[in-house]
């Protein structure tokens, strides 16, 4: 069954005077140039996989090879519901290589210049790439920035802590307020620097991994829509927020995680799906997903030894930075 909430992009072109092994060569050999895998390939059909990091969760390409005609349509799989385009731009890029090729075949005058890939070769070449591509969203790049650093320096502090002796599994009360953890007794009384720093700390490595895990969907979401300034303004304020209101509700617990920042993107998120600077199409089925998200694991947050307060505080200054953010963007 098709999911239409995923977003896809597709061209077609004709071809002349030319056989479909050529272009069948043609694609092989671009695609392996743009350092994408080729999953499957037969006469007819190339099928692709796009490269993983923050600017894409690895779409599948589809190049169908037809008597006369070739449709290319890059589609998004898995958890990847907005694509910001990068469907399109995988199709344009993939064309541009093919005019680069082409170029390249007329200055040497024949085709023995882009020579057959064979399957043996294919083979190598998805291997060489198909682990190292999941680590690629640890890298910061120019469009995606925020996102990374802040896993970064998440995993950084927690690695820090575990060499200090901290059980990875379940810290001991005492050595996550010596890293900084939330608590009314020390924050109130001048170490007012916990209601930031608690939201780098994690209470064992499970932990750790589900607040990464909601961190790399969102900031895949909002970076490219607010930009990298707002996107870490948005981190820090609300993270602040929920750390002020769980210190409000929460009189002798310790409390940290980035849950509550990472709540009060979710928060922006939402805000601006109730506005005109997200795409139509996407509006309502987006902010369907991300409310019953949002809401199971608020519920979820219920449980005895999880930080509701912090939850519900990062989420509700989240939605009003979210307004904020929304009149800055309409007039850029």
């Amino acid at each position: 069954m098709k999911n239409n909430l995923l977003p896809e992009y597709s061209v077609e072109f004709e071809y002349k005077n030319q056989s479909k092994s050529y272009f069948q060569i043609l694609f092989s050999k671009a695609v392996l140039d743009l350092n994408w895998k080729i999953n499957a390939m037969n006469n007819d059909i190339i099928k692709v996989g796009t490269s993983l990091s923050l600017t894409s969760w690895g779409e599948e390409i589809e190049i169908l090879l037809e008597e006369e005609k070739v449709i290319i349509t890059s589609k998004c799989i898995g958890g990847q519901i907005m694509d910001w385009g990068k469907n399109k731009e995988n199709v344009e890029l993939l064309l541009s290589k093919i005019e680069a090729l082409k170029k390249e075949i007329q200055i040497n005058g024949n085709e023995e210049s882009i020579s057959s890939i064979s399957e043996n070769e294919i083979n190598v070449q998805k291997k060489k790439k198909s682990f190292k591509d999941y680590f690629l969203f640890l890298i910061p790049t120019k469009k995606f920035l925020v996102t990374p650093i802040l896993i970064l320096l998440n995993i950084g502090y927690f690695i820090t802590m575990v060499f200090d002796g901290t059980n990875v599994f379940n810290p001991q009360s005492g050595k996550l307020l010596f890293w900084g953890a939330n608590i009314r007794e020390l924050t109130l009384g001048d170490e007012w620097w916990r209601l930031f720093t608690c939201m780098f700390i994690h209470i064992g490595i499970v932990h750790l991994l589900m607040n990464l895990y909601a961190l790399v969907f969102i900031g895949t979401l909002l970076e490219p829509k607010v930009g990298k300034l707002r996107f870490l303004i948005a981190y820090l304020v609300t993270g602040f927020f929920s750390s002020a209101v769980s210190l409000y509700w929460n009189n002798f617990a310790v409390s940290a995680g980035a849950s509550g920042a990472i709540f009060g993107l979710f928060g922006v998120f939402l805000a601006l799906l109730t506005t005109t600077i997200i795409e139509k199409s996407v509006r309502k089925p987006m902010l369907i997903y991300i409310l019953i998200y949002v809401v199971i694991n608020l519920v979820n947050g219920l449980q005895d030894g999880i930080d509701a307060a912090a939850h519900i505080g990062g989420l509700l200054s989240g939605i009003c930075i979210g307004y904020v953010f929304y009149y800055g963007l309409i007039n850029e």
